[in-house]
């Protein structure tokens, strides 16, 4: 064997070696998110308390396999008008 086809058997080894592997990828899990209208203030009101406090007896996580949005009333105190 020649020196040039050494060369060439070993760079198509290492080429072959750098060849990236199909992979499966991962599933994208999906978090449940459940949307709390509230009728008081949103951080204040105490069915939403009493909610996540249910929701943590049931082993639920917030941020970690649940998500909660509250939306609450909005109180614009320069302007005088509550909506």
């Amino acid at each position: 064997m020649s020196a040039r086809t050494v060369v060439r058997l070993v760079l198509g080894v290492l080429g072959l070696l750098t060849v990236p592997l199909p992979t499966t990828a991962q599933h994208a899990v999906m978090m449940p998110r459940v949307g709390i209208l509230s009728l008081g203030s949103a951080a204040d009101d105490v069915s939403v308390a009493a909610l996540r406090h249910g929701l943590q007896a049931l082993g639920y996580v917030e941020g970690q396999n649940i998500t909660l949005v509250v939306l609450g009333r909005s109180i614009h105190t320069d302007s005088g008008m509550v909506s």
